[in-house]
């Protein structure tokens, strides 16, 4: 299994995420559940971990949840604008169900502010 970010989008107050899942193995992929959150890059000794989680405003799957074998399937995730500090990650967890091919990709601040603008007329 495989997890690239194909993209950075933002439209008014809106960040969009599209990530392309492949699956490269003769056993279909089943999608569990997602998780995202924001991250400390460094722990300092005697100091809490800081871990904030984000709901997403909505999720879009290509194929529901399950990647077929030799199969890819697009995801787009939006959420409420945000921005996070240089000493931050911004993580994207994927975990399949009954299996242990769990995906994790790790963002910085700098890609977000790279996100690239939607135009769209009503």
């Amino acid at each position: 299994m495989s997890a690239v970010l194909d993209g950075i989008y933002t439209c008014e107050d809106v960040i969009f995420y599209r990530l392309s899942l492949k699956n490269s193995s003769p056993i279909a992929y089943d999608l569990d559940f997602l998780r995202f959150y924001v991250k400390d890059k460094k722990r300092i000794k005697r100091t809490a971990e800081q871990e904030k989680q984000l709901q997403p405003l909505y999720v879009y799957k290509e194929l529901d949840n399950r990647i077929p074998a030799d199969g890819h399937s697009t995801i787009v995730i939006a959420f409420p604008k945000f921005t996070i500090a240089d000493k931050k990650h911004f993580i994207m967890q994927f975990f399949e169900k009954g299996g242990d091919r769990h995906l994790q990709l790790k963002m910085e601040g700098n890609d977000i502010i790279q996100a690239r603008q939607l135009k769209y007329k009503f």
